[in-house]
């Protein structure tokens, strides 16, 4: 049964696709296809490959599945919106859900496997409103700078990982005062 208590019809025990997601999944797909650029971005690799090392700093096992790598060491992640693409929108996206930072952590997961990578870039593709792709890539300064990000939260996650305390948004208990 669903959310709304219908029965549910399966199939071999697998329940079918929402039409409408499965419209919306050809769509991005025959728009990312129609992008030059973006169409030999996932060509020549292989795609939702897994990526298991074990991490020298925290001692844990870490984990990354990228979208798609080619066989050069080109790493692509796809990342839709049903809103916009465009690169002032695409750009707020990336920093409120820290895309940068995923590429870093991919990125440096994949070198602890021996695999380094001479490139990576995310096609964004929009459906909602229009049907457009948009390739993008980081500036190097970008870059390095979610890279100490990225090992700073790693230096922390293993501190509070050995201490049992896990904080919040400050790491003392304090009322933080909005300007």
């Amino acid at each position: 049964k669903n959310d709304a208590d219908e029965e549910v019809v399966t199939y071999g025990g697998k329940t079918p696709i929402d039409g409408m997601v499965w419209d919306d999944a050809m769509r991005v797909q025959k728009t990312v296809r129609a992008h030059r650029e973006a169409d030999l971005y996932l060509s020549n690799g292989l795609p939702e490959v897994a990526i298991l090392a074990r991490c020298p700093i925290t001692g844990m096992m870490l984990k990354v599945k990228f979208d798609w790598l080619r066989f050069d060491d080109t790493a692509v992640d796809l990342k839709t919106s049903a809103l916009s693409v465009k690169p002032e929108d695409f750009n707020r996206q990336m920093n409120k859900l820290h895309y940068d930072l995923q590429q870093v952590y991919y990125t440096y997961v994949a070198s602890l496997a021996d695999i380094h990578l001479s490139k990576f870039t995310f096609v964004a593709v929009e459906y909602g409103v229009a049907d457009i792709c948009q390739p993008y890539t980081l500036s190097h300064q970008r870059v390095l700078k979610a890279n100490n990000r990225m090992h700073g939260a790693l230096l922390e996650f293993k501190a509070c990982k050995k201490s049992g305390r896990w904080y919040g948004y400050t790491k003392e208990d304090s009322t933080i005062e909005l300007i």
